[in-house]
C-alpha cells in the first residue's frame, strides 16, 4: 500500500474530512430544492405538508441516532474505521432512497443516511484536528465550514438543472450523486492511518510514532518528533489517570 507523507498526507486527510463536511451541506439542502416539485409529489402521492415535513426531518433523527452510537462505538473503531462505516451506510442511504417508490422506503433511506451522517459528522472534526498543526488548525477549521457551506450551494445547482426533467429522475439522480463524494472518500481512507493520538490512546506508540514521523520527517528535526510524541503519551497517561481519556 502507498504511504504517503508530509504534506500530501494531511492534504488527503483534509480532503477526506472536507467530503465529510460537503456530504453535511449536501444532504441537508438535498430535499429543499425538489420536495415542491410535481416530480416528487407524483412518485409519493402527492404527500400533505405534514408528510413532506416528515421526509425532511426524519434525516436528523437517523443523524442523532448515528452520532450517539459513534459516541460510544467510535473511540474503539478509531476515526478511519468511523468514517468508513459512516460512508458505507450513507451510500446504502441514498440508494434506498433514489429507489424509492413508497413513503415507507423513502422514510427509511432518510433514516438511513441521517445514520451514516452522524457516524462521519461526529468523527471527521476529531480526525482533522489530531493531524493539523495547532498552528494553523484554524485554517482548517474554516475550510470545512466553507466546504459545508459550498456542499448547500452545489446540491441547490443540481436540483435546479434537474428541476425541468418531467420524470422521477428530477429526484432520483440528485439524490444518487452523493455516492460519487462517499466513494471517493472510502478509497482515500484506505491510503491514511489513524492519528496519532489515537494510536497512543490504545497502546500502540510504536504506530503512534510512525505516524508522526510521516507527517513531519521532512519538516521538523527528529528531536522534535520524538518530543511531541511524548508530549502526546504523556497527556494520555494524564487523561486517563483522571478519567477523562476519550
Amino acid at each position: 500500500m502507498v504511504q504517503l507523507e508530509g504534506r500530501l498526507l494531511l492534504a488527503t486527510i483534509t480532503t477526506i474530512t472536507s467530503i465529510g463536511f460537503l456530504m453535511i451541506g449536501f444532504d441537508n439542502g438535498l430535499m429543499g430544492g425538489f420536495v415542491n416539485g410535481p416530480q416528487f409529489a407524483s412518485s409519493f402521492g402527492n404527500p400533505s405538508p405534514t408528510m413532506i415535513g416528515v421526509f425532511v426531518a426524519i434525516y436528523e433523527v437517523g443523524a442523532f441516532i448515528g452520532a450517539v452510537t459513534s459516541s460510544i462505538v467510535g473511540e474503539g473503531l478509531g476515526r478511519r474505521k468511523s468514517i468508513g462505516i459512516g460512508s458505507c451506510i450513507m451510500i446504502l442511504g441514498a440508494i434506498l432512497q433514489a429507489s424509492s417508490y413508497s413513503r415507507a422506503q423513502l422514510i427509511v433511506g432518510r433514516v438511513v443516511a441521517g445514520i451514516g451522517m452522524g457516524f462521519i459528522n461526529s468523527t471527521t472534526p476529531v480526525m482533522q484536528s489530531e493531524f493539523s498543526p495547532k498552528a494553523s488548525r484554524g485554517i482548517f477549521v474554516c475550510m470545512q465550514i466553507s466546504m459545508l457551506d459550498f456542499g448547500v450551494m452545489l446540491v441547490y445547482w443540481i436540483d435546479f438543472g434537474f428541476s425541468t426533467v418531467p420524470s422521477s429522475i428530477a429526484w432520483r439522480i440528485p439524490t444518487i450523486l452523493q455516492c460519487i463524494f462517499l466513494i471517493l472518500q472510502i478509497f482515500l481512507l484506505f491510503l491514511v492511518p489513524d492519528t496519532p493520538r489515537w494510536y497512543a490512546a490504545h497502546d500502540m506508540p510504536e504506530e503512534s510514532l510512525q505516524v508522526l514521523q510521516r507527517m513531519l520527517r521532512h519538516r521538523e528535526p527528529e528531536e522534535y518528533i520524538l518530543r511531541l510524541h511524548q508530549d502526546i503519551m504523556q497527556t494520555i497517561a494524564i487523561e486517563a489517570s483522571l478519567g477523562a481519556s476519550t
